[in-house]
């Protein structure tokens, strides 16, 4: 499937581009709307499943929060989960996970996260 470059679509891709970290479906739509305000909640999961289906876009999975999303040109790295505030950072660590698997085996995705507390929610 290839998706046309819309505005809606350049716009919510400019959006996560721009956070520079996983970015909330909900957090998201707060920045399109300022913008567009005719993209609701509804296009908004639309798209970021259209992209997901295409392989533009990353889903990260946080454990009990919702999902994170990322441009594929930029997944592929770990990601650390504050288990007190939710952030997700990214880390600059690549980790090569083909040199763990026993022979044969074959990764067909990959998803690595971390979780503990940030050094803000260290502190409290």
């Amino acid at each position: 499937m290839v998706l046309r470059n819309t505005p809606a679509r350049v716009e919510i891709t400019a959006t996560i581009r721009s956070s520079g970290r996983p970015i909330s479906a909900v957090e998201i739509l707060r920045n399109v709307a300022k913008k567009r305000a005719d993209l609701n909640k509804t296009t908004i999961y639309r798209f970021l499943k259209a992209l997901i289906d295409t392989g533009e876009l990353v889903a990260i999975s946080v454990p009990g929060k919702a999902a994170r999303y990322e441009l594929k040109d930029v997944a592929g790295h770990p990601h650390f989960v504050c288990q007190e505030c939710s952030e997700v950072v990214c880390l600059t660590t690549e980790i090569n996970l083909a040199n763990l698997l026993p022979t044969g085996f074959q990764i067909s995705t990959e998803s690595v996260v971390l979780s503990g507390r940030c050094p803000r929610c260290s502190f409290r």
